[in-house]
């Protein structure tokens, strides 16, 4: 909003607009009801999630995942072959065949991982994944 004046004199009058953010708003809260939802299922199977945006390389990492890792909930942005670190060396070559084979066609993977939590404990993990 901003005020009408008579050339350099008083305020005539008043301009303004409005908006109806009711909608946006809406969806926002639809939105984080559904990342609530999808977290406390994370938490409640055990299981965790992650995306990766390919223009710009960024990648999110679920607090399930964090979990599922052993690792702090925190940051849950990473680097995009950070997961590497965790999946045994000789099966490495199996995830990154199985996304390369995703992003290239557009099929969907699945695959079973040998992985270890950071405190050393072994896991067996199912991943999938689809490009979207």
């Amino acid at each position: 909003a901003f005020a009408v004046r008579d050339g350099d004199g008083p305020v005539v009058g008043t301009v303004g607009t409005v908006r109806d953010v009711g909608e946006r708003r809406r969806h926002a809260d639809a939105i984080r009801e559904r990342d609530a939802l999808l977290a406390e299922t994370e938490r409640l199977v055990g299981l965790g999630s992650w995306e990766r945006d390919l223009a710009t390389g960024r990648v999110r990492w679920s607090d399930g995942l964090h979990r599922v890792l052993g690792l702090a909930d925190g940051s849950a942005e990473h680097l995009a072959g950070e997961y590497l670190e965790f999946i045994l060396p000789e099966d490495r070559a199996i995830v990154a065949a199985a996304v390369a084979r995703t992003l290239e066609t557009g099929e969907p993977f699945h695959v079973q991982l040998r992985a270890r939590r950071r405190d050393g404990t072994p896991l067996v993990l199912e991943c999938r994944g689809e490009r979207v």
